[in-house]
């Protein structure tokens, strides 16, 4: 029932219901929830759309004249392309590329890694992270036709590829560390599957040996 029933069980669930509780779980800070979620969505008006994002009148004391006002950049944002909002992150340019005064010095900082080509290109579009993926996706069909992993896999690549991994390495890496994580587990229980050390619970699919290292006997 606690499951099922959280607040039968004495675990607020909004902000409200923790002031009136007095548990103080959302003592350290909570993000608001939008009136939209609550209330619903007020429906389109064209002039009051104008208004809001309009500059306001002048008025004779100091104001803020500016033609938004969020608290936060996201709250303001019109343009959600994904080429607009990976501004954000990186740099659609890439990196000022090194300059080396011979040939032996890049070729040096590339056998010891400190020089990446990779690094130093420009952003990829979201043309071409689709294109990527369709790719990477149709390799790993082809090798890879029965294993169970193999979706897991290419959302990696997704959100590698989305993230910009060769612009921003470690900022990549831990955005997309939930597919990470989840392909490694699923790569785990595969194996096991596959070599009997588990099984799958059912009439037809049983456990062969008593433990893993179980001798197989020859009998004749």
């Amino acid at each position: 029932m606690g499951r099922a029933f959280p607040e039968k069980s004495g675990a607020p669930l909004t902000p409200a219901m923790d002031e009136a509780m007095g548990t103080g779980k959302y003592a350290y800070g909570y993000e608001s929830v939008p009136k939209a979620m609550t209330a619903g969505t007020m429906p389109y008006n064209e002039y009051l759309d104008a208004e809001n994002h309009g500059v306001p009148k002048t008025l004779p004391w100091a104001v803020d004249a500016r033609g938004f006002h969020g608290t936060k950049f996201a709250m303001d944002r019109i343009n959600t392309q994904y080429d607009n909002m990976m501004k954000d992150g990186v740099n659609p340019n890439g990196p000022a590329v090194p300059k080396f005064s011979s040939m032996w010095e890049k070729t040096l900082a590339y056998h010891k890694g400190l020089y990446v080509p990779e690094a130093h290109q420009e952003a990829k579009s979201a043309d071409d992270v689709r294109i990527a993926v369709s790719e990477f996706s149709d390799r790993v069909q082809q090798v890879k036709p029965t294993d169970a992993c193999k979706y897991l896999e290419i959302e990696e690549f997704r959100c590698l590829q989305a993230q910009q991994v060769e612009l921003d390495v470690n900022g990549a890496s831990k955005r997309c560390l939930k597919w990470f994580d989840q392909l490694q587990q699923c790569k785990w229980d595969q194996h096991k599957f596959n070599n009997g050390i588990s099984f799958i619970e059912g009439p037809e699919l049983y456990r062969r040996k008593a433990y893993y290292f179980y001798p197989n006997f020859k009998v004749a």
